[in-house]
């Protein structure tokens, strides 16, 4: 199964909205996709990044990657 990477704030995240509500969450359906929603309240871009990097290297390549910003 294809996995989908959702980096972000907190719209990325899904503050206010159940897990199933979040954009991420509704990509990852249409895609028929593994959700690995990694957004983060606040977070910057610079965050993101670090966070992308830090799931690489632990070998979380995923086949799709999404930022929003």
């Amino acid at each position: 199964m294809k996995t989908l990477m959702t980096l972000g704030c907190s719209f990325a995240f899904g503050i206010g909205v159940r897990d199933n509500e979040t954009f991420a969450s509704l990509i990852s359906k249409e895609l028929d996709a593994v959700n690995w929603n990694m957004g983060v309240g606040g977070g910057s871009s610079k965050l993101q990044l670090m966070i992308a990097e830090h799931m690489f290297r632990l070998g979380y390549v995923p086949d799709i990657l999404c930022e929003h910003h």
